[in-house]
């Protein structure tokens, strides 16, 4: 739980936030499978982020995680699944990077949003690599100046995301082949 000045409201669980609607979002399809009230009343951030808390420690706690789960696919997976199918393109890579935009930046119609950043890549997406190369230079300058000010600093910070993907992708791994050595500060191995 967190609060990352980025005009979203409290972060919560894996990127749910408290001013975006994706945070309610997870509570309803929680509410609706479990007697679980933990959330009445929770009125404010402060206690809204107790509650949330409480929920992913509870009795329902494999529900709780089952309904952001749900929520994951429901408002972040399906849209770039949908993106990646609209622009032609078939690799886990290009998947990967609607993904990643989809959870940053949104799929709202506004101008930081995953569909305004695809309508600012100005080129065939029938070459692929292409597209990935020039979609990666919109989405980091859109993260460097975003139109909500408030994103800025957050934004920033998250760049090196960029670098990896972009790592994948000249090193033509479109079916993200592990293991894959992440630098970048994130320092992991994915096998």
């Amino acid at each position: 739980v967190v609060d990352k000045a980025d005009g979203r409201g409290v972060t919560v669980g894996l990127g749910f936030a408290t001013g975006d609607g994706s945070a309610a979002r997870v509570v309803a399809v929680y509410e609706d499978a479990t007697d679980d009230d933990v959330f009445a009343g929770a009125a404010d951030d402060a206690a809204f982020a107790a509650a949330w808390e409480a929920a992913a420690d509870g009795e329902f706690a494999a529900d709780f995680r089952a309904a952001q789960d749900a929520v994951v696919e429901e408002t972040r997976y399906q849209p770039a699944l949908a993106h990646m199918k609209a622009l032609g393109h078939q690799s886990a890579l290009s998947l990967l990077v609607l993904f990643d935009a989809v959870w940053l930046h949104g799929d709202g119609d506004d101008l930081d949003g995953t569909p305004a950043l695809i309508e600012r890549t100005c080129v065939d997406p029938a070459d692929e690599d292409l597209w990935l190369r020039t979609f990666f230079a919109i989405r980091a300058n859109d993260m460097l100046g975003p139109a909500n000010a408030d994103r800025r600093d957050a934004w920033a910070a998250a760049l090196p995301r960029i670098d990896v993907q972009e790592d994948l992708l000249f090193g033509e791994n479109f079916n993200l082949q592990g293991p894959i050595d992440v630098g970048h500060g994130f320092d992991v191995t994915v096998d």
